[in-house]
């Protein structure tokens, strides 16, 4: 007879990583832990799921431009990227980019640390791909990057 262990069943996407230690107030951890009782029967992870799920808020826009002007407004831009995999050189086109736009000048600017985070995020997902042996895609949406498909 097969010893079986107890627990979640395995997955084809298993919960492998943990979120950074976030640093709150006395007050913060309180409401949190109280709503995740609420809503979740105290389990937080998937309180903080189900929060980030129902996110539909659109990305707020770099304060100011370069020009001085604090008019700005999200727009969304297709960006290719240079990927190595193995011995190759691919280009990856991210379709959906969010990015600021100024109203007086017209020009678009990214944001650093999203930038810096899709380059990681793009990174895990063509080595997840490659180690899953799924075909790297021409094309990635930014959306599909921020959504859990099933």
């Amino acid at each position: 007879m097969q010893n079986k262990k107890a627990g979640r069943h395995k997955s084809e996407n298993p919960r492998t990583f943990d979120l950074p230690k976030t640093r709150l107030t006395r007050e913060e951890r309180r409401m949190i832990e109280l709503k995740a009782v609420m809503h979740s029967k105290g389990n937080m992870a998937e309180y903080i799921r189900d929060l980030v799920l129902k996110d539909t808020r659109i990305p707020k826009p770099l304060s100011t431009c370069l020009c001085g002007s604090t008019s700005l407004k999200i727009i969304y831009k297709d960006e290719e990227r240079e990927v190595n995999v193995g011995d190759q050189d691919l280009t990856l086109t991210l379709t959906g980019v969010p990015r600021s736009e100024c109203s007086t000048c017209g020009r678009i600017i990214g944001d650093m640390r999203l930038a810096a985070k899709l380059e990681t995020v793009l990174d895990e997902e063509i080595l997840w791909r490659v180690n899953n042996h799924h075909i790297i895609p021409k094309q990635i949406e930014f959306n599909e990057l921020i959504t859990i498909t099933q």
